[in-house]
């Protein structure tokens, strides 16, 4: 939604098959997007009923603002609880030498 108000969408736009490049481009993000934010969503979801220390209460707001903000509060809670009690949660994974 941001590129749009970008000047390079309207860069990409004018040009005579921009609109098949925005199309192209559209639609592969929504085909990614979508599957990736359900399972960030519900990963977060089972992280915070099941697996988090924190209160009752601190799991009911979290709780009330997955289901009313959906991928951005999924998002905000892994960059702010998730990420800070899994150790690694962002680490490549390295090759085992078994």
């Amino acid at each position: 939604m941001i590129f749009v108000l970008t000047p390079w969408f309207r860069q990409i736009d004018a040009l005579p098959k921009g609109d098949i490049v925005l199309r192209v481009l559209g639609g592969a993000s929504v085909i990614v997007g979508s599957p990736a934010s359900i399972v960030l969503w519900f990963g977060m979801v089972s992280f915070c009923l099941f697996e988090d220390p924190y209160p009752v209460s601190h799991k009911v707001l979290w709780s009330l603002l997955f289901f009313a903000t959906a991928s951005f509060g999924s998002a905000t809670y892994f960059f702010t609880v998730y990420k800070q009690q899994v150790p690694g949660a962002t680490a490549v994974l390295s090759s085992r030498t078994d």
